[in-house]
């Protein structure tokens, strides 16, 4: 336990060259949750909604003041709000129609978040949401409970605005 409340996890550039880029989450982090849902909208519109990262305050309440810096692509950085948190995140997969993921920093903490989409045969889109976080001590401040809560929140406004005619 000791060891995982001091875990701090790799530099920010390594998450992102090592764990980001290569599509995995950082197991050893004491903050990992997953969540999932279905949408009953085209691929690509779902798509629209993750990708179009600027937009992302036009459907999710918890979003605000989003500065991309660049087009949609590997490396892209952007500078948002997420709550109370300012985060400052690159893109480290753009495969579009299948993932999205980037990495990033906020008061100290590191994260991989990955979005990957998936066509089910009952023709709605499964949108699996993941996310590791680290930090000395992170784990006495914020819970894999709570980051899941997070991501259930996440997709559940992306659903919403999917699903709207």
């Amino acid at each position: 336990m000791t060891s995982n409340l001091l875990y701090r996890g790799p530099g920010i550039a390594e998450l992102h060259e090592e764990y980001a880029k290569k599509r995995v989450l950082d197991e050893k982090a004491p903050v990992k949750a997953a969540a999932e849902i279905s949408v009953a909208a085209p691929t690509e519109k779902v798509w629209r909604l993750i990708s179009e990262i600027d937009r992302w305050p036009a459907w999710n309440p918890a979003v605000r003041d989003v500065q991309v810096h660049g087009g949609v692509a590997v490396d892209t950085s952007f500078i948002w709000v997420n709550g109370k948190s300012r985060v400052r995140s690159t893109l480290a997969v753009v495969d579009p129609l299948h993932e999205i993921t980037w990495s990033g920093v906020s008061a100290g903490i590191k994260a991989v978040h990955r979005n990957v989409l998936e066509r089910t045969p009952d023709g709605t889109v499964r949108v699996t949401s993941m996310e590791s976080m680290s930090m000395p001590f992170l784990g006495l401040i914020f819970s894999s409970t709570k980051l899941r809560s997070g991501l259930n929140d996440w997709l559940t406004a992306l659903r919403q605005a999917a699903e709207k005619a």
